[in-house]
Order: C-alpha cells, then structure tokens, then sequence
C-alpha cells in the first residue's frame, strides 16, 4: 500500500467528471498495488470481501 501525491490526486479527479473539484481532502488518499490486493485477498475470506477483491482483479486485468 502506499499513499498518493497531491498531484496524483489532482490528476484522478480530473478524469472523473461526477467528482466535484472544490472537493479538499484531509488527508491523503491510500492506495494498493496490484500486488498488494493479491496479498491482501489472501488474508480477507468473508464472502462480500471475496466478491469486491474479484471484481478489483478482473478491473485490474481489463486495463491491462
């Protein structure tokens, strides 16, 4: 996991037009690689984290 820049921030919401740019974060935001979210689904068995960490895999490997 790692955290995104400012400028990372700023690009991302630009490519989402339902985000409102005023929008200020506090903090900043957390991120996963793809590596990460394999590790992670390793640890996370209940059945609704099963589903998203699908879901999230088959996001990453369509844009591939």
């Amino acid at each position: 996991m790692f955290t995104l820049t400012a400028e990372e921030i700023a690009y991302l919401r630009s490519k989402n037009s339902t985000t409102k740019v005023s929008t200020k974060s506090r903090s900043f935001v957390k991120a996963f690689t793809e590596k990460g979210l394999y590790m992670l689904a390793t640890i996370l068995k209940s059945p609704i984290a099963v589903s998203v960490t699908f879901a999230i895999i088959e996001t990453f490997a369509k844009t591939r």
